[in-house]
């Protein structure tokens, strides 16, 4: 989606009060697809996300927390991968890293990525995220 279309998603979503992907999609020269990947892309989150796409509807909620910025490092895929946490380096009890990621070229794919950690007393943290489009 180009920059002025972003901008005009972002102005009916914030301004007029508008909803539904299927209705945002009429009012611009982009698929119900395009929609949700851009406004997944903008940080909304999404109700109804179901089989069928023309029912999904932007969740509009300040409760919703921005993920955090991830940067993974690693040199050789034997090593044990650096992972910075809004620019804080973790230093001990990563468990677990998963990340899927495949391009959007032949068809929008799901992308995930969670992050497992330990502290010294036993506790799990999960750190994640889920995008469906």
């Amino acid at each position: 989606m180009d920059e002025l279309s972003s901008k005009y998603l972002t102005q009916m979503i914030e301004k007029d009060h508008i909803y539904s992907v299927l209705e945002l999609a009429e009012h611009l020269p982009y698929t119900v697809m395009d929609v949700i990947s851009e406004a997944g892309k903008l940080g909304y989150s999404f109700d109804n996300l179901t089989q069928d796409p023309n029912k999904v509807m932007i969740v509009k909620d300040e409760h919703v927390t921005k993920q955090p910025h991830v940067r993974i490092e690693f040199d050789h895929i034997n090593d044990v991968p650096d992972i910075f946490i809004d620019g804080k380096k973790v230093t001990e009890g990563l468990v677990n890293l998963n990340i899927d990621w495949k391009t959007n070229t032949e068809s929008i794919s799901e992308k995930s990525f969670e992050i497992k950690l330990v502290n010294k007393d036993g506790y799990e943290t999960t750190i994640g995220e889920n995008l469906l489009f």
